[in-house]
């Protein structure tokens, strides 16, 4: 539960999550041609109730609760690197929030 998933360009990733106190890292990519599921790189911070959206070839993960508060942190998945990138955190801590996108701008 409270798992974040986002489409960036066909794949579907499903970020995060939490079971009952413990929040995960990890994050599958699922291929609907092949409808096969992998594993992609875990994020840097454990998140339940994280947001996520895709913008301009990335998948943000945006908030969440690591098991002891809220957070305040934002990271950017890369997929050509397989990598999780932390960038700008928020003003705020927010877990449970919705994440979108217009014109090439992150609204939480």
């Amino acid at each position: 539960r409270g798992i974040a998933l986002a489409s960036l360009g066909g794949p579907i990733y499903a970020i995060g999550g939490l079971d009952d106190n413990t929040c995960f890292s990890d994050v599958e990519r699922y291929d609907i041609e092949s409808d096969q599921w992998s594993t992609v790189a875990p994020m840097n911070t454990p998140r339940g109730g994280v947001g996520s959206v895709a913008l301009v070839n990335h998948v943000y993960a945006v908030g969440g609760n690591d098991g002891v508060a809220s957070l305040s942190s934002v990271e950017r998945y890369h997929p050509h690197l397989d990598k999780w990138i932390e960038v700008k955190e928020m003003g705020q801590r927010r877990a449970g929030n919705g994440v979108s996108e217009l014109h090439g701008c992150l609204y939480v």
